[in-house]
């Protein structure tokens, strides 16, 4: 298995060679964000994807309000969760935007609120991917 495969999610090397293999999979098409829920060792053990997001950008309490229970539910309902990482999948270019920056801000509101922490967000479109940020937490 390569660490395309199974990367390590605390390394945004490993995240960013696993995004870029599959830039052109269906389940990270544009318009939808993808969780990538990680065990102990930081290794995938989960993908959720939510799909088809609306193309306008939704206000930032609609997405606290859709990313931050979700999260802290997993928290609370899973032992094995250990952290996760969060993908915001869009068309255009692989560089960090507005939308791109709300999101980051509601992934870290989610890790603070009772959700798992969380190792990094980033943009993955068709042609490539980029963290939003350094490092997200």
């Amino acid at each position: 298995m390569t660490t395309t495969d199974r990367p390590r999610l605390d390394r945004p090397t490993e995240v960013l060679a696993h995004l870029h293999a599959r830039r052109r999979d269906p389940t990270y098409a544009p318009n939808s964000l993808v969780i990538l829920l990680a065990g102990g060792d930081a290794t995938p053990i989960m993908g959720l994807a939510i799909e088809d997001l609306p193309l306008e950008s939704p206000p930032q309490h609609v997405r606290i309000e859709t990313l931050v229970p979700l999260l802290r539910h997993v928290a609370h309902d899973s032992d094995d969760v250990a952290a996760f990482v969060l993908v915001v999948c869009r068309p255009g270019l692989p560089h960090p935007e507005g939308d791109d920056y709300a999101w980051h801000d509601v992934a870290i509101a989610a890790a603070t609120a009772g959700g798992p922490p969380c190792l990094g967000v980033y943009v993955q479109t068709p042609r490539g991917a980029a963290p939003v940020l350094a490092r997200a937490a």
